[in-house]
């Protein structure tokens, strides 16, 4: 069976919502960064420095090595690596829905789907990978509750560890 365009819509439209679910993500963790390192008289330092870097897994260290001397000895920074581990576990599926491919896959039934999988020339990932609709909806869903909980982390960071560098 060939494949609808409702179908093709369907699937453009889940990984659409999923990428730009991930922008949340990326705004609570410069937030986090901004509150560590802050305040600053002038508070576009601190942007630039941070949006410099366009490498998420660096700016996840930068993150990572701030918390460690701000948070040091204090329960957040437990806290913190849990959420670290998981935004880290998270870019990955991210990296799927921007770097690998579409391709129509075919079931033993001849019916047609859309899936993403890496480049053919990518020897560095399994062979016959392939990502469908579920697995994208369940990324978008996991950016959502991530973003969710690392906005909570921020929410509840006391105020009084800003004063106490």
């Amino acid at each position: 069976m060939a494949l609808e365009q409702k179908d093709v819509d369907e699937f453009l439209y889940s990984l659409a919502s999923a990428l730009l679910s991930w922008q949340p993500v990326e705004a609570a963790l410069f937030m986090i960064f901004n509150f560590l390192v802050g305040p600053h008289k002038n508070p576009n330092v601190l942007s630039a420095t941070y949006h410099t870097v366009v490498n998420f897994n660096i700016r996840l260290a930068m993150i990572d090595a701030v918390a460690g001397l701000v948070l040091k000895d204090d329960p957040y920074l437990s806290e913190w690596e849990k959420l670290s581990k998981r935004a880290s576990k998270a870019a990955k599926n991210r990296n799927v829905l921007v770097h690998f491919g579409l391709v129509t896959h075919t079931d033993h039934k001849g019916d047609k789907s859309l899936r993403l999988q890496p480049s053919a020339f990518d020897v560095t990932e399994q062979p016959g990978l392939q990502y469908d609709m579920k697995h994208i909806r369940e990324w978008h869903d996991s950016f959502n509750v991530l973003s969710r909980d690392l906005n909570a982390f921020l929410t509840h960071l006391p105020p009084s560890l800003r004063s106490s560098r």
